[in-house]
């Protein structure tokens, strides 16, 4: 149960970074869709493929502000019955 919580806190803040990195800030209203794949690194390495899928929507408030609202949606790859999902508003500066 712990490596399925920092599995889970790995894809959000994986998730979270990418969305605040990405190329398309400069624009003034945009819908990406993202897939997420997850990896283990270390000790064990297993991949798994399309466990999930992102959709954010990006809206310059002002040239200093944008605003970003996402909708994730993962399973757990371990057993696919287990779907984790959250939705954030975010406002970066």
């Amino acid at each position: 149960m712990k490596k399925l919580k920092q599995l889970k806190e790995i894809w959000g803040l994986g998730l979270l970074l990418a969305l605040m990195l990405s190329p398309t800030m400069a624009s003034e209203e945009v819908w990406q869709f993202y897939r997420i794949n997850a990896q283990y690194r270390g000790g064990v390495k297993k991949s798994f493929s399309d466990i999930g899928c992102s959709l954010a929507w990006f809206k310059d408030i002002s040239p200093q502000q944008t605003q970003v609202i996402a909708h994730v949606c993962v399973e757990n790859p371990e057993n696919r019955k287990d779907i984790f999902a959250f939705r954030t508003n975010l406002l970066i500066d």
